[in-house]
């Protein structure tokens, strides 16, 4: 089964589409859980509940890993960057194995990647510590650790989506692999 990606499907490269706005959307029907056949109710349940986890998971990362601020010393926002760079390789992940494997089960995406990596991953919390950084007379160092949070960040999601596809594209290609060298040795079996 050949999988189309949203930027080759050509209906999305055309002046009506790139002419739409909020006001022609259908917000019950195509906004909130546009690719859901989960209850609204559930969809928010579930959103909730990762985003509670990841929260909470943020919060142990942060106490195993303290980090010394005063107003002389400024450490590096360690927990702050591991927790950014593994929600967005579990978002790049989870994004391509669902679109690679659709009939996934569809509490996946509001539970795991909208809830618990939206709840575990933190850009406030960066722009926080950016601030306190430049506040405390270290704008090198701000500069410095939003870059990095930037380069780590968007390739650990990278990562994730290669990671995936490598895994669901490579096993797809087994199987079909699988299937070809099966019916060539049955092509060639019966024709004995």
């Amino acid at each position: 089964m050949a999988i189309e990606r949203r930027a080759d499907d050509t209906r999305m490269h055309t002046a009506e589409f790139a002419a739409l706005t909020t006001d022609d959307l259908d917000y019950e029907e195509d906004v909130i859980v546009a690719d859901s056949p989960l209850p609204l109710l559930l969809v928010l349940l579930l959103v909730a509940a990762g985003g509670a986890l990841g929260a909470i998971l943020r919060l142990q990362v942060a106490v195993l890993m303290p980090v010394v601020v005063s107003s002389q010393i400024i450490g590096f926002p360690w927990p702050t960057l591991a927790v950014n760079m593994v929600g967005c390789v579990v978002i790049g992940f989870v994004a391509v194995a669902l679109e690679l494997r659709p009939s996934s089960p569809g509490w996946i995406r509001p539970f795991l990647v909208t809830g618990f990596c939206g709840g575990f991953t933190t850009v406030s919390t960066v722009g926080f510590e950016f601030a306190e950084m430049v506040g405390g007379g270290f704008p090198s160092l701000a500069l410095g650790y939003a870059s990095l949070t930037m380069i780590v960040s968007l390739g650990g999601c990278a990562f994730g989506i290669s990671a995936a596809e490598s895994l669901f594209l490579n096993g797809e290609k087994q199987d079909v692999n699988a299937r070809n060298n099966k019916q060539e040795k049955n092509r060639k079996g019966g024709g004995k």
